[in-house]
């Protein structure tokens, strides 16, 4: 076994090895193989200036700022309409400018490379980029077109925006650089990065005496640090934080080295169990999401899994970290949103690995990759739930560390979970933090003193509204039961609460003197209408005119939809969800869009595992009932005071860690059996519907994302399944 982990160790560092020379080799410039010139285009098609667009949109080769066309102007909106390239000879590796959307609900938008001498076409992308400019990479075979061939974009749909530009030879390095092996030295650097904040940040609880688990500590000082980064780009000189933290980090730990190795040594040790399981977890679904590629550039996360997909959310962060980084204005790039609509944390987390990317991308072309850098970065951060739930199920249950760890690939295969930790929008991350909170609460049988668990509790709550402020609905039912007992211990009430005001008064600063928000997302919460309208109008005002037209026989119409809406797609005027062609979706299709909207389904699984764990432990002293009770509690508090529709995504994810807690973490205490059949079911499923079924209509196929994910699975189950002596010890 030992001489199977060495070899393992040396693939992985041979792979990491590659992928750095990969991406730090100089890019050549792309050679545009058609003029601005000489296209053909119906009337309705409108011409842009790429160059000319915000830097925060424009993501294409430095070398191919030019013409492109679309369907959309401003005078006449999105028309049908057709564009047609002048003939060209096709290369082995070319980049097509690409902008809109061919996924129609009649599939009547389409951009495809067409040759004169046959009628066979390729598909360029599939999915949609929204408004922005990107570039698809792709390869065509050797042979595929003798004589010239032509870039085509057709548009049968009204109101569909579509657009086509430049179409240039790139080198083979081009499309290395955006496959998984290219892009994997980005993940390596962010853990390193992100791996180094939590060894000091339990080097600095152990020197408080916080006697926390290592994993907390950690993640709780990648929260801090992800929000100084932020505060320093918003309010300091023009400046690379990001590398000055790196160096800092680099210094800090080396004098630490010198001066107290034990103290680093057991800090790394008690990291380990926790920083493995992330580790694994980030990787495999790097590798799931790099599998498939469809040509649209950073916008892939959005429809890798289609037609379970959703819109811009996950660009926002990153834009936004970038938007500090340069002093872009992006004024009208997100309409009559702010930035400062949503809170900052997963923008300050990206910060701290953006400079270091840069010095990535220093052969590159251009800024092409840089959004795909950050969706890398992303998937990281999201899947700090791992780590979390790892250790909270611990704690919570006191089990051994591989069962544990096997509850959590069981949860990792679940359909929201796999999503989530791939899209790049900031609510797993809030989720993680709230996992912390779970754990500080409920977890009365701990022997660490309260005062460590309320400021635990305090810093982990305020995190997670500032990674994603719906967490607050989970947070308020768990806060209440916490209540009781931090009521006989003043003084750790006190910490708390101050720990976590100390957390959230920068941003609510922020909002009123530096960028001011109208509040869309909790006005639609309240009332069903983001406001956009009346920007104006205070939240309150909004709430009350709300109300003030509505019925007893509206109230109880919509709330009897909402009821339902997390399991069915039940629907009102008020509370109308947003699953426009889910019924137009046939077989494996449909299953994966009913997974992304509602708790049924494949995600049936967490409620199943969740009553089955719930029976088994009724005649013991555990946490299941206080996690289920929690849950039920934020169900009904959104019934009860908002109005936007009850799907899952718009549920507060730390109210789904609790459930998978109570539920996979109580059927490996109480159910072993039950949790392997479960996870059995969930891996069958998983693997048919969310692994090999979107594999279908991908362009591409990455077949070293294919054995990396192979290896990943490969280790996690050598690791969860394989017997063991149990160990006391619940570190980490």
């Amino acid at each position: 076994m030992r001489y199977i982990r060495y070899g393992s160790a040396v693939l992985v560092l041979l792979f990491l090895l590659c992928g750095l020379a990969i991406a730090l080799w100089p890019e050549p410039a792309p050679r545009a193989l058609v003029s601005s010139e000489g296209w053909l285009t119906t009337d309705q098609i409108g011409r842009v200036d790429v160059g000319s667009l915000p830097e925060t949109i424009r993501q294409t080769h430095r070398s191919l700022q030019s013409t492109a066309f679309r369907t959309w102007t401003p005078e006449s909106g999105a028309r049908r309409g057709e564009v047609v390239s002048p003939g060209f000879q096709i290369s082995p590796v070319m980049a097509v400018t690409i902008a809109g959307s061919t996924a129609t609900a009649d599939g009547g938008a389409s951009v495809s490379i067409v040759c004169d001498s046959h009628t066979q076409s390729l598909p360029v992308f599939r999915g949609n980029v929204n408004t922005h400019f990107t570039e698809a990479i792709f390869e065509v075979d050797e042979g595929w077109c003798p004589g010239e061939a032509r870039l085509q974009l057709r548009s049968r749909e009204p109101g569909v925006n579509v657009g086509v530009g430049t179409v240039a030879e790139v080198s083979r390095i081009t499309l290395w650089k955006r496959s998984a092996i290219g892009l994997f030295p980005f993940l390596v650097l962010a853990f390193v990065v992100l791996g180094a904040l939590s060894i000091v940040g339990v080097l600095v609880a152990r020197a408080a005496r916080l006697t926390i688990p290592a994993a907390f500590a950690g993640l709780t000082t990648i929260g801090v640090a992800g929000l100084a980064t932020f505060l320093a780009y918003t309010l300091g000189p023009s400046w690379d934080y990001g590398s000055a933290l790196a160096i800092l980090l680099v210094l800090l730990l080396g004098g630490i080295a010198v001066a107290l190795p034990r103290a680093l040594r057991q800090a790394v040790i008690d990291l380990s169990p926790a920083g493995a399981v992330w580790l694994l977890s980030a990787t495999a679904f790097f590798f799931l999401s790099t599998l498939a590629y469809n040509g649209l550039g950073h916008w892939e996360p959005n429809y890798r899994f289609s037609p379970a997909h959703w819109s811009s959310d996950n660009e926002l962060p990153w834009m936004f970290a970038e938007t500090l980084r340069h002093n872009w204005n992006t004024e009208g790039v997100l309409g009559p949103w702010s930035f400062s609509d949503r809170p900052p944390l997963m923008t300050g987390a990206l910060l701290l690995t953006a400079d270091l990317f840069d010095l990535l991308q220093t052969g590159n072309d251009g800024n092409w990759l840089r959004g795909p850098a950050h969706n890398t970065s992303s998937i990281l951060i999201n899947t700090l739930w791992a780590p979390v739930f790892f250790t909270a199920a611990k704690h919570l249950f006191k089990l051994d560390t591989r069962v544990a760890a096997l509850a959590t690939l069981i949860t990792a295969i679940i359909p929201f979970f796999v999503f989530n930790s791939i899209y790049g929008w900031p609510k797993l991350f809030g989720a993680a933090f709230a996992g912390v909170a779970i754990w500080s609460a409920i977890d009365r049988r701990s022997s660490i003193p309260i005062s460590d668990r309320a400021v635990a509790f305090g810093l982990a709550s305020a995190l997670s509204i500032l990674s994603h402020a719906s967490n607050a609905i989970f947070l308020l039912p768990l806060a209440l039961y916490f209540l009781p007992s931090l009521l006989r211990a003043p003084k750790a009430l006190i910490g708390g609460v101050l720990a976590g005001l100390v957390m959230l008064a920068p941003w609510i600063a922020y909002q009123h003197f530096i960028l001011p928000s109208n509040d869309p997302l909790l006005k639609y919460a309240l009332t069903g209408d983001f406001g956009f309208a009346e920007p104006a109008r205070t939240t309150l005002e909004s709430a009350r005119a709300f109300y003030a037209q509505l019925s007893l026989e509206s109230w109880l119409q919509t709330k009897a939809a909402m009821a339902a809406q997390l399991f069915w797609p039940a629907s009102t005027p008020l509370s109308q969800p947003p699953i426009h062609t889910l019924f137009g979706m046939h077989g494996v299709d449909a299953l994966r869009q009913w997974d992304f909207y509602f708790l049924s389904a494949g995600n049936a699984l967490l409620l199943a595992a969740a009553i089955v764990s719930a029976f088994k432990g009724r005649r013991d002293d555990n946490p299941i009932g206080a996690l289920l009770c929690v849950t039920g509690s934020s169900y009904l508090l959104i019934l009860l005071v908002f109005f936007h529709p009850l799907i899952l995504h718009h549920a507060p994810y730390g109210a789904l860690i609790a459930l998978a807690l109570a539920g996979f973490g109580g059927l490996a205490a109480y159910a072993p059996g039950w949790l392997r059949g479960i996870g059995l079911l969930a891996g069958i499923y998983g693997g048919v519907v969310w692994g090999l079924s979107p594999l279908r209509s991908a362009l591409s196929i990455d077949l070293i994302a294919a054995l990396g994910l192979a290896f990943c699975l490969g280790a996690a189950l050598c690791s969860t399944l394989s017997d063991s002596r149990s160990t006391s010890s619940v570190e980490g």
